[in-house]
């Protein structure tokens, strides 16, 4: 008697002709973080996060499915577009107070 087992996982070491990082949505997060070393080297360690976002967004428009977001995202969306807008106003000296320059309100 004699049985066929088939291999459908490479054992460790064998070559299975794919990319080192894959071919689906996780590639960008796995360079991030395996090659992070050679972005410090590179100079790139705070760019690269912005850079590997694109093949991300990329990812996700190609996808064209609907995206998910957890209970309170809108209030939370809400609140970072009135931050962005009141920078508007910190060159803005109300009446009565002390003039500074923007440098400084930055600070605080």
């Amino acid at each position: 008697m004699s049985a066929v087992v088939e291999r459908t996982q490479p054992i460790a070491g064998e070559r299975t002709g794919e990319p080192p990082f894959g071919r689906g949505p996780e590639w960008p997060l796995a360079a991030l973080i395996v090659l992070y070393p050679l972005w410090w080297a590179l100079g790139l360690s705070v760019l690269i996060f912005q850079i590997i976002a694109l093949p991300m967004l990329v990812y996700l428009v190609r996808r064209r499915a609907s995206i998910s977001t957890p209970p309170g995202f809108g209030f939370w969306l809400a609140f970072l577009v009135w931050a962005a807008l009141s920078m508007v106003m910190i060159s803005y000296s109300p009446p009565g107070t002390i003039d500074e320059s923007s440098a400084q309100r930055l600070v605080v």
